[in-house]
């Protein structure tokens, strides 16, 4: 799955960065910074084992990401069951999850969703 996803997704943000860049300077800024943000808290990780949600998200820079590029027509926000906090992931599992929900499921909407 990680092979699968992640290049496509790193691709596409950085085709939005660089067309942004030219378009609106402080927003391609903003992805860019969110970008590095998210392999930062993602790239070490690939290899390790399962580990709790704490460690696994990196939502929120994905999530700040994919705002840019549908701007108004996506509403996040993250809410975990206490439950989960302690239950492993596998590493990318959640990007993964994040990614195609929004993908498939609201940036086909013109009106988008939450």
């Amino acid at each position: 799955m990680q092979a699968q996803v992640e290049p496509h997704f790193l691709f596409n943000t950085l085709a939005s960065i660089d067309h942004l860049i030219e378009v609106d300077p402080p927003r391609a800024s903003r992805m860019q910074k969110n970008l590095i943000a998210l392999l930062r808290a993602s790239m070490p990780a690939m290899r390790e084992a399962p580990r709790p949600w704490t460690r696994a998200a990196g939502g929120a820079p994905l999530l700040e990401i994919l705002k840019v590029r549908m701007e108004d027509r996506l509403q996040a926000e993250i809410s975990v069951a206490e439950g989960l906090y302690s239950a492993d992931f596998p590493p990318m599992m959640l990007q993964s999850l994040v990614e195609n929900a929004i993908k498939h499921g609201l940036e086909p909407k013109p009106e988008g969703g939450a």
